[in-house]
């Protein structure tokens, strides 16, 4: 009797015990599944989380002076910290050209902004950093956008051309140095047969101090480097009265045979108020730089990070326009880093005309 009634209880244990078991292996399935699955999408994005942490830095900075390249630094670094959840933001902004190229040097930052030409007279340690030697460290992630060397005399002077900066007083030639200004400047000067005894210099210290050298009446005419639309030329344009100088055909023929990097570029009529018709203007694009010991995963994150994401790039800034859609460009004179040759093979933009600059300029 007894047994008879220990019986039942014993299957009925043995039931729930069996249904228990198999509810946990689902779960335990289930949980397999899912990390599986994670596992696969982190590794297909480029930011696997076990990579990260041998690879990636605590936090990436990317250094930038002033004006337009320092917005596109902020937020350029917001999209990366989105997209791959390491902490980013813009270095800055800086002293220039030269200040950047240090910033990598000692691994303050993990990119910069640079000009091309400047790139070159590092890769090859040649002008301003022929006491530093070749920086042959040096690595491309992609083209940038195009930088004009404005030129803006008051709009009630007698200057209308470059030539007629002669006597005038002149407000540009930075205080502290830079290559970049110094190149465009002397190349100029050079293709008009002038020299800077021509003019009456007004050094500055960055470019911003000449927007109230201009409204107080203390210089005639400025020259400094920008993207369309430059918010210095926007506040000078808004303030007063400009005439906007453009290099004479002749003259803009010169600019790629006389100064290494720079191409003659135009500036179109009604970027800003005033300016009713096209400016002929030196021009050089600005490129994203990194070391060469950055890491392949890291760069190819960034990449990733960036350049899968257009839409956002252009929001940011109207320049990123120039290369959120086309980053891969023969306009570089550094080599390109192995994690963005990485993203654009990957991509099917990697080309065979890519592959001989990049023997080329590593000389291969």
């Amino acid at each position: 009797m007894v047994g008879n009634e220990i019986l039942p209880k014993l299957v009925r244990v043995f039931a729930v015990t069996t249904l228990m078991r198999r509810r946990k292996m689902k779960k335990i399935v289930a949980l397999l599944v899912c990390m599986f699955l994670w596992s696969c999408l982190s590794t297909q994005a480029g930011y696997a989380k076990d990579e990260k942490k041998a690879d990636w830095p605590k936090h990436i900075s990317w250094s930038s002076p002033s004006g337009p390249k320092w917005t596109t630094a902020v937020g350029f670094t917001a999209l990366i910290q989105k997209y791959t959840g390491v902490s980013s933001s813009a270095l800055g902004p800086s002293g220039g050209t030269m200040a950047d190229i240090q910033s990598l040097v000692s691994k303050n930052a993990e990119i910069a902004w640079n000009s091309n030409p400047s790139v070159h007279e590092a890769w090859i340690g040649g002008g301003a950093y022929k006491k530093m030697g070749p920086q042959k460290w040096i690595r491309a992630l992609s083209g940038g956008y195009e930088a004009f060397w404005l030129i803006i005399a008051r709009g009630n002077s007698d200057i209308k051309s470059f030539k007629d900066i002669k006597g005038h007083r002149w407000g540009g030639d930075v205080m502290i140095g830079s290559d970049l200004t110094d190149q465009t400047r002397d190349g100029l000067l050079k293709i008009h047969g002038m020299t800077k005894r021509d003019y009456k210099s007004f050094p500055i210290t960055k470019f911003a101090e000449l927007v109230d050298m201009m409204k107080e009446g203390r210089v005639d005419v400025v020259a400094f480097f920008a993207g369309t639309p430059s918010p210095y030329a926007i506040e000078l344009a808004t303030a007063m009265d400009l005439t906007w100088i453009s290099l004479e055909p002749e003259a803009a023929k010169k600019v790629p045979e006389t100064l290494y990097g720079h191409q003659a570029g135009i500036i179109r009529a009604g970027s800003y108020k005033g300016q009713t018709k096209d400016v002929i203007a030196a021009a050089h694009m600005t490129i994203p730089i990194v070391h060469e010991d950055l890491h392949e995963d890291v760069v190819y994150g960034i990449m990733k990070a960036l350049f899968d994401h257009p839409d956002e790039m252009e929001a940011i800034h109207p320049s990123a326009k120039d290369f959120a859609r086309k980053p891969a460009t023969l306009q570089v004179t550094a080599p390109y880093h192995r994690g963005a040759v990485r993203y654009y093979k990957e991509k099917g933009l990697w080309t065979a005309e890519l592959e001989n600059l990049q023997k080329k300029i590593l000389g291969q």
